[in-house]
């Protein structure tokens, strides 16, 4: 359901209008919106402020820098002072964070969280902004319920509750934090634009039912909400893709060839957009959506394929441009730089660059090289006599053809040295078991965690995944049936860019601090979207008592009891994630058996498998819960003043 939009003149109606057919366009209804505030006040429960992964470190810096103006890193203010960090490389003229498009996006997100500070506390204007995201859930979930005055009341009653409880036991939050912090927004932004996308999708397929289903699983039952706070590139590329599945849906579903040729470059679009934010990921995406869309087309005229390669080709224009200044080279990401390495320490908070890197870059960041045989100088002025020559006139344009030439030629060569692996790979049952069933303790990945088995595998940390159990015989069903609709096009699209996506980082799985598998977290939307595909999954939603019942009483008393469990047993870190591992395997392996067997049960019984998917979800959320609030907190705390208390009360490990 749309918002509705009136025509008037009124300059009052035509804000509400234009009000109108913005959310309608990001959110699609109500319930769209309600999922992504709702998102972002569950997030909030778990915002930690310091870093989680080294890497962080790289990425808050760059931030830090280009929102003073450059995206070279002169100035370090997060992690050592040496900014030797992984991500940074050395890049054309100095060093640079090697994710300059997660950078740039989240750049407005600083500057409005610089406008809000300038007014009040750093702290305050934190809690304030979720308080509001309480005070809109209840707001928006009074109109699901056509109950708005309840709504408002509840809302504003919980989010002015919240704001005091948590401005009375606040500390002082310092403003060095703005860019980390402004990153973290944008990653939670992504997620819950993430679990809207997947609504629409599920709901336009579907029933609106089951598309709220599969938005609420998107937060609450995946490591999509583990990360959300965690300002990694995941979340955005799980935004670019879910997009561009959704736009590929609507370019097949469409009657209007006009349309669907928009929606059909518009899926390249955020292709090009992903690739500024990690190419590799990117690429993965492309190569599928390329190789389905071609069989899938209706048609590829050459007027068709213009249209969509030239939006494909526009929409990479940032990431051409943001290459050429980090490396040099347009077509040369700043992953394949090489790593930055300080010989010298610098000063930190705005202090004079000291130190040089191994990108062949003097102290000051000048090249160093000689002048040519065609008379260019190593300052890059032309001498005297040598600009009227044909050589020097064509330099620029030999330089871009070899440089493309040679840049193709590397990447070309890591991608076939990386199939190769993949090849050898594939059929590894000990490295699929540990990735996708069960990860345990595995001694070379725990080495390099401190020695904690803290990692999950993908069954452990999304126990909803089992429902997928399902697939061959669904794929069985649509191969009989010769489906070509958008719907088969559209599954064909998910099943490969999956297959895709697992293959090629094979190879590196398990890894150490991957905790959820997070390389395949990109696909985890999409698993979603298979569950709620399968008839036996939307069969349970019409049992809502025995869902909610169930999903809310586990979180309820099951988030106590393996605390209580996990304390009681004084348990390590990793010996906490295991406990929680332990646990989904068999809720999963519950989940996976009802939905092979569930025709052979009566009606009566049928609500028992919405029991089993509410505990599964329930679960899921009470690991989301206790990892990013007990078991993985930071030294700096959280956002919310009221978890560091609790925290302090319950003197976790």
């Amino acid at each position: 359901m749309a918002y509705s939009v009136s025509e008037t003149d009124h300059p009052t109606d035509r804000y509400a209008e234009y009000k109108n057919r913005v959310l309608t366009l990001v959110f699609g209804d109500k319930f769209g919106l309600l999922l992504f505030v709702s998102s972002l006040a569950f997030f909030g429960l778990f915002w930690r402020v310091g870093f989680f992964i080294t890497d962080n470190y790289t990425v808050a810096n760059g931030l830090y820098n280009a929102a003073n103006g450059h995206l070279l890193v002169t100035d370090i203010v997060y992690g050592p002072p040496s900014g030797e960090t992984p991500g940074m490389i050395a890049g054309d003229g100095g060093r640079y964070s090697r994710t300059v498009g997660h950078i740039v996006l989240t750049l407005p997100v600083m500057w409005a969280l610089e406008a809000l500070t300038s007014v009040a506390d750093l702290r305050v204007v934190l809690t304030g902004l979720w308080s509001s995201a309480i005070l809109a859930t209840g707001v928006v979930l009074g109109r699901v319920l056509k109950k708005e005055s309840l709504g408002r009341t509840a809302g504003a009653v919980v989010a002015a509750v919240v704001f005091v409880s948590n401005i009375a036991v606040a500390t002082h939050l310092d403003g060095r934090w703005l860019a980390h912090l402004s990153l973290q927004i944008t990653s939670m932004l992504a997620a819950a634009l993430t679990s809207v996308l997947i609504y629409r999708l599920v709901s336009r397929t579907h029933t609106t039912r089951a598309g709220v289903a599969a938005g609420l699983v998107v937060i609450l039952a995946t490591p999509v909400g583990f990360w959300a706070t965690i300002p990694k590139r995941h979340a955005l590329i799980a935004l670019c893709v879910v997009t561009t599945v959704y736009s590929f849906y609507l370019s097949r579903e469409t009657t209007d060839s006009e349309k669907s040729l928009r929606f059909r470059a518009l899926s390249y679009v955020f292709v090009g957009l992903a690739t500024w934010v990690h190419a590799a990921d990117a690429f993965i995406l492309f190569v599928s959506l390329l190789v389905v869309d071609l069989l899938t087309a209706s048609s590829n005229s050459r007027r068709e394929l213009t249209v969509v390669f030239g939006a494909f080709g526009l929409s990479l224009v940032p990431f051409f441009v943001t290459n050429s200044v980090v490396t040099g080279n347009p077509l040369l990401p700043p992953r394949f730089m090489p790593g930055y390495e300080a010989t010298e320490v610098v000063s930190t908070g705005g202090g004079a660059e000291s130190s040089s890197s191994t990108g062949g870059s003097g102290a000051s960041g000048q090249s160093t090289s000689s002048s040519s045989s065609n008379g260019a100088t190593g300052d890059g002025t032309t001498e005297a006599g040598s600009a009227s020559s044909p050589e020097s006139v064509f330099a620029p344009v030999f330089t871009a053809v070899q440089a493309a030439s040679l840049t193709v030629a590397e990447l070309g060569s890591i991608l076939v040295r990386h199939l190769s692996r993949t090849a050898e790979r594939a059929t590894d049952t000990h490295r699929l078991t540990a990735t996708f069933v069960r990860a345990g303790y595995i001694e070379s990945v725990a080495r390099k965690d401190f020695g904690q088995s803290a990692n999950l595998s993908m069954l452990e940390a999304m126990p909803v995944f089992a429902a997928v159990v399902l697939l061959p015989k669904a794929a069985v069903r649509r191969v009989r049936a010769h489906g070509r609709d958008a719907l088969s096009a559209t599954d064909l699209l998910v099943a490969v860019y999956a297959v895709v996506l697992t293959l090629m980082y094979l190879p590196r799985l398990p890894l150490h601090a991957s905790i959820t598998v997070r390389y395949l977290l990109p696909a985890m939307p999409l698993f979603v979207y298979t569950v709620f595909r399968f008839t036996e999954s939307r069969e349970l939603l019409q049992y809502p008592r025995a869902l909610g019942f169930s999903y809310f009483g586990t979180v309820v008393i099951g988030t106590q009891l393996l605390l209580t469990y996990a304390l009681m047993l004084e348990a390590s870190i990793g010996e906490a994630m295991q406990i929680h591992a332990l646990f989904n395997l068999v809720a999963a392996a519950c989940l996976a058996v009802w939905v092979l067997f569930h025709s052979f049960v009566s009606e009566q019984a049928r609500p028992v498998g919405a029991v089993v998917l509410g505990c599964v979800c329930g679960l899921t959320t009470s690991f989301l819960l206790l990892s990013g609030t007990m078991y993985l907190a930071t030294d700096s705390g959280y956002v919310l003043p009221l978890i560091d208390w609790l925290n302090a009360q319950l003197s976790w490990l």
